[in-house]
């Protein structure tokens, strides 16, 4: 789901992957690709690591993950299983969810 006050849903290819320190998720929807990479070294034992997210590999911007109701797609805080997993940029546009 592409979320630009639409909340448009559309069919995309997820793919994962991960290394030394970090895991990616990269959403191909048309022709548009978004690359989210996730920290796994937290700092000081916190709960949440670092995210970044763009469209392009080299310009990744700080972003932040979150929910939303599968059927309301309204940002929730408790999921269920079948809700939305989002990521959004901080201080950027992109916004995109999924459904595992």
């Amino acid at each position: 789901m592409i979320v630009d006050g639409v909340n448009k849903v559309v069919p995309c290819k997820v793919s994962t992957g991960g290394g030394a320190g970090g895991m990616y998720t990269a959403y191909k929807i048309g022709k548009k690709e978004i690359l989210v990479e996730e920290s796994t070294m937290c700092k000081n034992g916190e709960a949440t690591c670092d995210t970044t997210m763009g469209t392009n590999p080299d310009k990744l911007m700080p972003a932040q993950n979150y929910y939303r109701a599968y059927k309301t797609k309204k940002v929730i805080n408790k999921p269920k299983e079948k809700d939305w997993y989002c990521t959004r940029q901080i201080k950027g546009k992109l916004d995109a969810c999924v459904i595992y």
